[in-house]
């Protein structure tokens, strides 16, 4: 279904990675072709709305591909084979499909992915082994085999329990006549604080541990406590705080898309933009908006504020 997260990002890179690839194959047809009347036949194309200047337009995935069938005969059928047109065709049904919240399998993604590929290698786009990674990757994903741990005879659970049941006890007994009598000839010490170092450079000190003054008793057990440079800290507060240390020092970043956080986003269909307080502005996808710093920018470029 498309509601998976994953299957709609993996769409979202694929079809952003068509437009990064068409975009100015496109517009370099058409000044080849029409010269400087290009922009005014780009414009024209039904369905496809554009700003008064060129410098501004950004067209998407579906824009590429109508212009591109709107033109076909006149223009890009000197460029490109009937072959191409019939992926094109497919690429905007699966894209409509998944815009309009159809279901849509694996197979479909799958296909997407590859026609995508072959789109990109007629026109000997450099973005072509990217989209190649990906629809491997997405293979790769899909037909992985889980691997099957093989079972173990309750017979050996039990010799296995038994032997370290044995071995805690032989090492039980050790420390309990080893442990008194060398707390006897020593009864406090200091071990020093680890050091964690990061990969930059920088330093991070963990608490000390001091073991407390113990008796000389056969029946007293030794109790070890955890203190820092201020105040005392209980063992377990430490130890949360070296694994929160840890999952700070091996955080990885998370992907981001096209328009960063704050940005305005512009829709280049509908020529409007949406602020990021806006109703809409979740739901315009980063891979069909252009990204602006400011809303002033946005209407400069043509485009007009949503009313919510």
């Amino acid at each position: 279904m498309t509601s998976d997260p994953v299957r709609r990002i993996q769409i979202d890179q694929l079809l952003a990675e068509f437009r990064q690839g068409y975009a100015p194959f496109v517009m370099a047809v058409l000044k080849t072709t029409h010269g400087t009347e290009w922009y005014s036949v780009l414009r024209n194309t039904p369905e496809v709305r554009l700003p008064v200047d060129s410098q501004q337009a950004q067209l998407d995935a579906t824009a590429l591909v109508r212009v591109i069938l709107a033109h076909w005969d006149s223009t890009f059928s000197r460029v490109l084979t009937p072959n191409e047109r019939s992926l094109l065709f497919e690429l905007r049904t699966i894209r409509n499909r998944w815009a309009h919240q159809a279901p849509l399998s694996a197979d479909d993604v799958d296909r997407l992915a590859d026609n995508i590929a072959r789109l990109l290698t007629a026109i000997r786009a450099s973005n072509v082994d990217r989209v190649v990674a990906l629809r491997d990757e997405m293979r790769m994903q899909r037909y992985q085999v889980p691997v099957q741990v093989p079972t173990k005879s309750p017979v050996l659970y039990m010799i296995a329990g038994a032997s370290l049941l044995i071995a805690i006890f032989v090492i039980g007994i050790y420390f309990w006549q080893l442990i008194p009598a060398q707390a006897a000839a020593a009864p406090t010490a200091t071990i020093p604080a680890p050091t964690l170092r990061t990969k930059g450079g920088s330093v991070v000190h963990t608490a000390s541990v001091t073991p407390l003054p113990v008796a000389s008793a056969p029946t007293t057990t030794q109790v070890v406590a955890v203190t820092d440079t201020v105040n005392s800290t209980p063992t377990a507060v430490v130890i949360v705080q070296v694994v929160q240390i840890t999952a700070a020092l091996t955080e990885t970043p998370v992907p981001s898309f096209p328009c960063q956080d704050g940005q305005v986003k512009a829709n280049a269909k509908t020529m409007i933009y949406h602020l990021p307080t806006g109703a809409f502005y979740a739901m315009t996808r980063n891979s069909a908006v252009i990204c602006f710093d400011t809303p002033a920018a946005a209407e400069q470029a043509g485009y007009r504020a949503s009313k919510r």
